[in-house]
């Protein structure tokens, strides 16, 4: 076979959400001994009453040489899924479910084969059979063989119905712990219930939520193109609700109509603008962390009052005291008075670091 043929195998990480969401990655590149982190960010839209959720479903699974399984998931109901692959399909679910014979309570439920496992079991249900479970607990069922595995943190009771048994009884007592328990009786055929798809007049149906025209804003501001929105924080600078934003290389200030008051600008990406209250009587300063190592105090119109560099001592045995990146500062009020007098501050070294007010340690 010629080498331009061979297909590479690439290790990947898959996340895969069930319902159309928006979606993007955030990579953080820390400095000394901490890894890569990478944050995926997913967003959908409705407008939620009073009780009403709105539920995120991804599928994570890996491809490479190591798994060479590929996957994919559609939705069956509201609260179960189909996982697909060519080793064969699995269901999976999250909270109570019920389809023709087949039903269940549990935080978390999967059933591959004749396996059923669920996170917090409260109730399995196959046809007039079924287990009950109080208070829940974690369960590992294989219905072909009447074998069952229980994990509880507190004593459990175990309840058979409609002619099922646990242990040759009706009802079970078991302490804390992880048991083995034989069942028996049960339905087993109300097993294949579980994968069927809702009816058509449901199938094309959205949740309540999604109905509804997607919540729109009631204004919006750009900052800075192409960049993430760090921190959000609440304040009043000028007797009036702002919001100080970090965005890109800069902190902003936006009044509470959306309108951009001020941005002052760094060398570095800003994660976080918060403000201190030096004197009882006035006017707050605005703190702005930056990536490009200095702490940078504000007046009220986002004028520079003072900017201090920020030093660490992560490896300083080796490499001495050096500069490192903020991620984020806060005023502290240690005597209770009324005025902050000290400056929390934390560093890419993962540091954190207690000041005074005019930045010393």
């Amino acid at each position: 076979m010629k080498p331009s043929l061979i297909k590479p195998q690439v290790s990947a990480l898959h996340i895969d959400p069930v319902l159309s969401v928006r979606a993007w990655v955030t990579d953080y590149v820390r400095q000394g001994i901490s890894v890569p982190v990478s944050v995926l960010h997913q967003r959908q839209s409705a407008s939620l009453k009073a009780g009403e959720s709105l539920t995120f479903c991804s599928l994570v699974h890996a491809t490479g040489s190591k798994h060479p399984a590929e996957f994919s998931i559609e939705p069956l109901r509201p609260a179960a899924h189909r996982v697909k692959s060519s080793t064969g399909d699995a269901l999976a679910g999250f909270g109570p479910d019920r389809a023709g014979r087949w039903q269940c309570d549990a935080d978390a439920w999967l059933v591959s084969g004749q396996t059923i496992s669920l996170v917090a079991a409260r109730n399995i249900g196959l046809g007039e059979t079924g287990l009950t479970f109080e208070p829940a607990a974690n369960v590992s069922l294989d219905a072909n063989l009447g074998k069952m595995i229980l994990i509880a943190a507190k004593p459990v009771s175990v309840t058979a119905r409609g002619g099922a048994t646990a242990n040759g009884q009706q009802r079970l007592e078991l302490p804390a712990g992880t048991h083995a328990v034989t069942v028996g009786g049960l339905n087993v055929a109300s097993l294949g219930d579980a994968g069927r798809g809702a009816p058509k007049t449901l199938a094309k149906q959205t949740p309540a939520a999604s109905l509804r025209a997607a919540a729109k804003p009631l204004w919006s501001v750009e900052l800075a193109k192409n960049a993430p929105v760090f921190r959000i924080t609440p304040a009043d600078i000028d007797g009036q609700p702002e919001l100080l934003v970090a965005c890109g290389q800069a902190g902003h200030a936006v009044s509470a109509t959306g309108k951009l008051l001020w941005s002052y600008p760094t060398a570095g990406v800003v994660r976080d603008v918060s403000t201190a209250r030096f004197a009882k009587n006035g006017p707050p300063t605005i703190l702005v962390s930056s990536a490009d190592t200095w702490l940078h105090q504000l007046d009220p119109a986002g004028h520079l009052k003072r900017k201090d560099q920020m030093t660490g001592i992560y490896f300083n045995q080796d490499h001495g005291e050096r500069p490192w990146g903020l991620y984020c500062t806060r005023g502290v009020d240690t005597d209770g008075d009324g005025v902050d007098d000290m400056l929390v501050t934390t560093l890419a070294s993962m540091e954190a670091q207690g000041l005074s007010p005019d930045a010393k340690k």
